[in-house]
């Protein structure tokens, strides 16, 4: 297989040297790290530990270029406490990053966000598919059980819930400051499509890079047409599970990746 070049400008990144999904986020976050001006700003929306913005931070540091990361992360353990324990062990400072404990979607309001489920043996130790509760699955009970201070519900398919505030994406990036997003970063299980359509004017006038985890074929196809509408370059496109052959060799996917750039600020 082959391998990136970008790889060669940070070799203080230790990145697996295997093809699929991880590996191209892994390319997007260092080419946007490469292609900073003055200073690297990245968005990681569905951040999970944060790993791309430590990855981001690592790279910014041996370019010599100030930065900053914004995580937003809906799961509260993780947008509580495992984050800020990352940005620690990697010695990233308070000052340099930013968490916004809130989940994405169309509207605003609250909504039941998955946690665990026992029968799968799948909590936060384990598991990264966290996200807002499916409309078909159904709560059907409260437990007598406390999450993060937040009263555990249970749903038709056996998930446990708690509640969290959902937030519109644009609202959250009218908060940071800085104008210019080197990369936002996405991951956030099915949501994709509606909430960059939903905060796609600021996506347009501000964000130079999107990397988008994709979780559905037809999720796929309606961001190819909203965003080639919208002015953005498609430079790799790997569809959901399935094989692909990349650049740098047949990789298995499971969730699907996208790489848009912005022509208005590239």
């Amino acid at each position: 297989m082959g391998q990136s070049q970008i790889f060669s400008k940070f070799p203080s990144l230790k990145i697996a040297q295997v093809a699929c999904e991880a590996y191209f986020e892994w390319i997007d976050v260092l080419e946007a790290v490469d292609e900073a001006k003055d200073q690297f700003l990245l968005v990681e929306i569905g951040a999970a530990l944060g790993y791309r913005g430590r990855d981001a931070a690592t790279a910014a540091k041996a370019r010599g270029i100030p930065y900053h990361l914004v995580f937003i992360e809906g799961e509260p353990a993780r947008a509580e406490e495992s984050i800020h324990l990352e940005m620690q062990k990697n010695n990233i400072p308070e000052s340099q990053y930013t968490i916004f404990p809130y989940c994405v979607g169309s509207t605003e309001q609250d909504v039941m966000f998955y946690i665990s489920h026992q029968g799968q043996n799948l909590d936060v130790r384990n598991w990264f598919g966290q996200r807002a509760v499916f409309q078909e699955d159904k709560m059907i009970q409260w437990l007598p059980t406390v999450y993060m201070g937040r009263q555990v519900g249970r749903t038709m398919q056996g998930y446990d819930a708690v509640m969290v505030r959902q937030k519109k994406l644009s609202d959250l990036l009218n908060l940071v400051r800085q104008p210019i997003i080197d990369i936002c970063d996405f991951d956030i299980q099915g949501s994709e499509a509606e909430v960059i359509d939903e905060s796609l004017a600021i996506l347009n006038n501000r964000v130079k890079r999107l990397h988008i985890g994709t979780h559905s074929h037809k999720i796929e196809a309606t961001l190819r047409s909203l965003l080639k509408k919208n002015g953005w370059r498609l430079i790799r496109d790997y569809p959901c599970a399935q094989e692909n052959d990349t650049e740098y060799g047949r990789a298995k996917f499971e969730d699907g990746i996208q790489t848009w750039l912005n022509s208005r600020l590239m």
